[in-house]
């Protein structure tokens, strides 16, 4: 009974948070950039460092900053 509760709540809760509109939200329904985190590592295997300039610059033509 206990869980059955829960369960009420926790869907009572999705149901309210999905409704809210984007205003409410703060967000805007203008397109944004993609934002990707490019990590990198001390192995010159796949060099990081010489690989980031050369995805950075036609990515960033698309939309996506790296």
């Amino acid at each position: 009974m206990k869980n059955f509760i829960y369960l009420m709540i926790f869907s009572s809760w999705v149901l309210v948070g999905c409704t809210t509109k984007a205003s409410q939200t703060g967000l805007s329904d203008e397109p944004r950039r993609i934002e990707i985190l490019f990590l990198g590592h001390e192995s010159k295997h796949h060099d990081s460092e010489k690989l980031m300039p050369m995805l950075a610059m036609p990515l960033f033509q698309k939309g996506i900053n790296l």
